[in-house]
């Protein structure tokens, strides 16, 4: 397998850890394929035997032919030729960290992770990090910032062990993503804090869980098992059923991007029609007719770079997007209403939003999340709107995810100190 990335430059937004189809690599030949759209752009090189430089054919759309130059560089060599990430560690390290092995109690499968374990004898508080829509790996890396490894890092040293994890199907992770459901996912979090608890060094009484985006809703399902979560933060976590999380997104970015309220209404109309046949597990023919209709109406009103498609370009754009769909892990998400998992939660909670966020909208489901919550058990609560800040909590402008590789910042500093110092006083961190 394999992903691309293309650094952004000006004029061109870039793109980031895009998985790649038909991976082929070989001592003489490397060959893959770019989703579109329109259509899949399909790379060809070729080399001598092992060599570290070969030439080739980067075929756009499969019907335009530039040429193609590929070469081997060290590890050192990328890491100058991506943005500059301040916030990445550095070793040397202030602390250990070992690789774990843990299993779903429920299904068996097996997941693999980072421990990370702050100096001295212990026993430590811990937390476990959950993952936003992936697939994604053990850091988590979104536009080059390896999320999950700066949010560790910080709280390591402020004496927190910290697990991060693959997810299923991804680097030493068992399992398929797509099938990997809100209750499987609540599942792999309640293993991991199994193990956790018996590891040296460890408070078993002093495990959380923080998860962002769709793994504030894995982990909220997770705590609201009551099996030991000791603390709960929710970093832009759903408040609505998945579908409204999706309409509420697609409203919001083309109101950032000024358009008409009509047009608005009409798009999240026909999107709303695509949601509601996916959820309902409708056949393939109804789901690709809606949204056929979806990508002609966008067409036929001029959005986009590249005009109006042909049919060709439409029912193949559709016949990605259905595969895209058509799996468990969707169905799940779409169907999910995070607040009956919110509204049983019994441990402190805090749960914060980016006034900026595009992507899990913070004005729709924040107050949802704080409703469901101020009905739990809980009784120990704070939510909060942290100002200027996007998905991923970086200080913004706009709030776009073509703007997360342009920011160096992986997640802001103010963010970061909320976190620690709300962990310190919950788990009872002595630093």
């Amino acid at each position: 397998s394999a992903t691309l990335d293309i650094p952004p430059a000006p004029g061109v937004p870039g793109a980031f850890a895009v998985a790649l189809k038909e991976v082929e690599h070989t001592d003489t030949a490397f060959r893959f394929l770019s989703p579109g759209p329109p259509a899949d752009n399909v790379f060809e090189v070729r080399r001598e035997p092992k060599a570290d430089t070969g030439a080739g054919t980067v075929m756009l759309a499969r019907v335009q032919p530039l040429p193609l130059r590929m070469w081997r560089i060290t590890r050192d060599e990328a890491l100058t030729a991506i943005p500059s990430r301040p916030q990445r560690p550095r070793a040397p390290l202030p602390y250990t960290q070992r690789d774990v092995v843990y299993t779903n109690a429920d299904d068996g499968t097996t997941l693999a992770g980072t421990l990370a374990i702050p100096a001295g004898d212990g026993p430590h508080p811990a937390m476990i990090l959950i993952a936003d829509s992936g697939p994604r790996s053990r850091d988590q890396d979104e536009a080059t910032h390896p999320w999950s490894l700066v949010l560790s890092d910080l709280l390591v040293r402020h004496g927190v062990a910290v697990l991060r994890s693959d997810d299923r199907g991804v680097g030493a992770s068992a399992g398929t993503f797509n099938e990997s459901t809100i209750d499987a996912a609540a599942g792999d979090t309640l293993g991991a804090l199994t193990m956790l608890a018996a590891q040296p060094g460890i408070d078993p009484k002093r495990i959380g869980v923080i998860g962002r985006g769709e793994g504030a809703s894995a982990a909220a399902h997770a705590a609201a098992q009551g099996q030991g979560v000791a603390a709960l933060v929710l970093l832009a976590p759903p408040g609505l059923p998945g579908r409204q999380v999706l309409l509420a997104r697609e409203r919001r970015q083309l109101e950032a991007l000024g358009e008409d309220p009509q047009y608005i209404q009409a798009r999240a109309d026909l999107l709303g029609r695509v949601l509601e046949l996916v959820a309902a597990g409708a056949d393939e023919q109804p789901v690709r007719a809606a949204i056929e209709a979806e990508i002609r109406s966008i067409s036929q009103a001029k959005r986009g770079d590249g005009g109006q498609m042909t049919d060709d370009q439409v029912q193949e754009i559709a016949a990605e997007r259905y595969g895209r769909f058509n799996n468990a892990r969707v169905r799940s998400f779409l169907n999910a209403d995070p607040r009956r998992a919110l509204a049983k939660v019994r441990c402190p909670v805090l749960a914060l939003g980016g006034s900026m966020d595009l992507i899990v909208t913070t004005a729709d489901n924040l107050p949802e999340v704080d409703t469901a919550l101020h009905t739990a058990p809980s009784g120990d609560v704070t939510t909060r709107v942290i100002p200027g800040v996007n998905h991923l909590f970086q200080p913004c402008s706009g709030g776009f995810e073509d703007e997360y590789g342009r920011i160096n910042c992986t997640i802001g500093p103010a963010v970061l100190d909320d976190i620690a110092a709300w962990l310190r006083t919950r788990l009872g961190v002595a630093k």
